[in-house]
């Protein structure tokens, strides 16, 4: 038998959660990211007053075949997200944002087996 007693002062959090900013080619360009998406969202958070951001996936396209043209690697359309986000105050822990983002991978930013950086570049 476990027991747990908890007393004390609760504290609250204004929690944002964003997720899904992935572009696709034929409308968003070539970074793998909606940019444009991310920065709006961002700056809502942080007017909204958001203390921290949980981002469950999918912020990039990813590396898949049916991209066309061939999309940038995982990593660089990676940070273009981080940057679009951080350009509105959400930022990584340590990296200055006035509100911190705490990002999770998601299928699409596991998409990179399909194409290799060297088979993107011969392309």
């Amino acid at each position: 038998m476990i027991l747990v007693l908890c007393s004390g002062e609760t504290q609250t959090y204004k929690v944002a959660v964003i997720c899904d900013t992935r572009s696709d080619a034929n409308h968003s360009g070539t970074s793998g990211v909606n940019v444009s998406a991310v920065k709006a969202i961002c700056s809502h958070l942080k007017k909204s007053g958001a203390e921290f951001v949980i981002a469950p996936g999918d912020f990039i396209c990813g590396n898949v075949k049916w991209y066309k043209p061939h999309p940038q690697s995982n990593h660089v359309q990676y940070q273009v997200f981080l940057e679009a986000a951080k350009s509105q105050g959400v930022a990584l822990p340590g990296n200055d944002g006035e509100v911190t983002l705490y990002p999770v991978r998601g299928n699409h930013e596991c998409y990179q087996a399909f194409l290799t950086e060297d088979s993107i570049d011969a392309a």
